[in-house]
């Protein structure tokens, strides 16, 4: 059975998305997309690894712009600020893992 760093890399910072719909009871948090700050609102809190750093990032989205988590998550991966299993390929290539 043979190792592939590759597909391993890809599966790990797949699998750590994670998308919550939480309801924020103390602190005030940001939509990203319309940029409006929301407390005891409904939202959508996405959670993932960074690609270099491993450190998790969270972004926060009002039920107002999105309907469910998958939009919200599709909008994060147009927009570039999520990445997706083609851009970790292409990551893959230019830092030479699984050559």
């Amino acid at each position: 059975m043979k190792r592939d760093p590759k597909e391993r890399f890809i599966k790990i910072h797949m699998d750590s998305i994670t998308v919550k719909k939480i309801k924020p009871l103390l602190f005030w948090y940001k939509c990203e997309k319309c940029k409006k700050e929301f407390v005891r609102e409904p939202m959508y809190s996405c959670s993932y690894l960074d690609d270099f750093w491993e450190h998790h990032y969270i972004y926060h989205g009002c039920s107002h712009c999105f309907q469910d988590k998958n939009e919200f998550v599709t909008w994060l991966q147009d927009t570039g600020r999520l990445y997706t299993e083609e851009s970790l390929r292409k990551l893959c290539k230019e830092r030479g893992i699984g050559e």
